[in-house]
């Protein structure tokens, strides 16, 4: 079977997912974009400022693009951490545009902006909601094990379990990520739903290793890819709609 091939849940039931969702017990969250707003302003804001220092001849957009192809490139090869992969980057870009000065206070700059993001508002409610309704919480999340500990304590976050791409040396959607968090929870895969912004990463990733899953695609969001051919369990269009899902007390959404 394709490592990335969807598990058939034996529970599935025509007519809908209500029953399936009433058998979750733990609800898993991505990180950036899902909770917390990470963006692109900072880095826009490091490489105009690059580009104006040292006179670079193409435009902002033009440097994105050059930034974009260059991480599929360094994405291609062993596991390494975001802050390897950032360093391997800058230091790519450096190259590529012949700029002579050190790349470290660039990395280190974009890297602690990770910890500061700020939480969609709906946030804090939303694991407040799932707690008070008896409700376990983790995170499985395309992180540095120092983001995430910043984030959380930024935020002053608590989760019952935290998976990072760095504890498991592989990235989502690889099952692995979720694999570890089934170990961790000790409870079935279809009692967890995972939600995230990603159709790919979240979706694809925790249907693999057969979760359930919840794709929150807000207005100017990440797109649903509709040729993947794999879909969500649930969408929502924000965090606070979920609770009412979980709790059966609207029905709209299922699939």
């Amino acid at each position: 079977m394709d490592a990335y091939a969807v598990r058939k849940n034996p529970n599935r039931m025509e007519g809908g997912l209500k029953p399936l969702l009433g058998n979750v017990k733990w609800v898993s969250f991505d990180l950036y974009e899902t909770l917390v707003k990470a963006g692109t302003r900072h880095l826009v804001f490091y490489l105009e400022q690059l580009r104006k220092r040292h006179r670079i001849g193409i435009n902002i957009d033009e440097l994105l693009s050059l930034r974009e192809r260059i991480v599929r490139e360094v994405s291609q090869g062993p596991f390494i951490t975001i802050k390897e992969r950032n360093a391997k980057v800058m230091r790519a870009i450096y190259s590529r545009l012949s700029i002579d000065e050190p790349v470290e206070s660039a990395v280190d700059f974009l890297y602690q902006k990770y910890f500061n993001c700020p939480l969609f508002d709906d946030a804090k409610t939303t694991l407040s909601s799932l707690r008070e309704n008896g409700f376990r919480l983790a995170i499985a999340s395309n992180c540095d094990n120092k983001m995430c500990d910043g984030i959380l304590a930024t935020h002053a976050l608590k989760f019952d379990v935290v998976v990072t791409s760095e504890d498991v040396r592989a990235y989502k959607p690889n099952p692995a990520v979720f694999n570890v968090l089934i170990e961790r929870s000790g409870v079935e895969p279809a009692n967890i739903l995972h939600v995230g912004d990603s159709h790919t990463a979240d979706v694809v990733g925790a249907k693999g290793a057969g979760l359930l899953s919840c794709l929150v695609q807000r207005a100017g969001g990440l797109p649903k890819d509709p040729d993947i051919g794999i879909e969500p369990d649930l969408i929502i269009q924000k965090l606070s709609d979920l609770p009412a899902h979980l709790t059966g007390n609207t029905a709209q959404d299922f699939r």
